[in-house]
């Protein structure tokens, strides 16, 4: 993901030079509108991977733009600048550093499992979604079976994306 590149085109009838710019190259908007995401798909489709590296792209652009966002995550990525096993759990007391955040969240069915709906991690993660554009924090997720995850969290969610890996593993499909 992401480098741009001066690409040259034929474009009929005339040459033109044009410019592709990718991600890390948009300027992140000023007024916060946070997204939450899901990556869905059977074990080995590309959903960590694929998480790692919008992780990594976002952290590309942050840094670029010199803003102070971080990575947090429940595994071990590079990109990362927060790595904690229980990310949930510790986000649940909106704690200082919990702000200008991109959550990363692998197999969220795990935690926050919908036969516990009444539980205390989900009631208090479901409270910390709700304020999450007020906290400047965006939330990336992964699992295998959305059906699983506590339907208060899956309102919540803006993008369900279906992973599907390919190319020997080199590239991942999003639907």
């Amino acid at each position: 993901i992401g480098t741009s590149r001066k690409v040259t085109f034929d474009l009929t009838p005339t040459r033109r030079d044009v410019q592709i710019l990718g991600a890390d190259n948009l300027r992140p908007t000023k007024r916060m509108d946070p997204l939450m995401v899901l990556l869905m798909g059977r074990r080995g489709r590309g959903k960590t991977l694929g998480m790692t590296c919008l992780a990594d792209l976002q952290r590309r652009r942050w840094e670029h733009f010199k803003l102070p966002f971080e990575i947090v995550s429940n595994y071990w990525m590079e990109p990362a600048h927060r790595v904690d096993p229980k990310l949930v759990e510790s986000l649940n007391k909106f704690p200082d550093w919990g702000r200008n955040l991109y959550i990363c969240l692998d197999e969220i069915g795990g935690q926050l499992a919908n036969r516990r709906s009444l539980a205390a991690i989900n009631v208090d993660f479901i409270q910390f979604l709700t304020q999450i554009r007020k906290r400047h924090n965006e939330l990336i997720t992964t699992t295998q079976f959305p059906q699983w995850i506590d339907m208060a969290v899956l309102y919540q969610i803006d993008f369900f994306c279906r992973m599907d890996i390919f190319n020997g593993n080199r590239s991942i499909e999003v639907y």
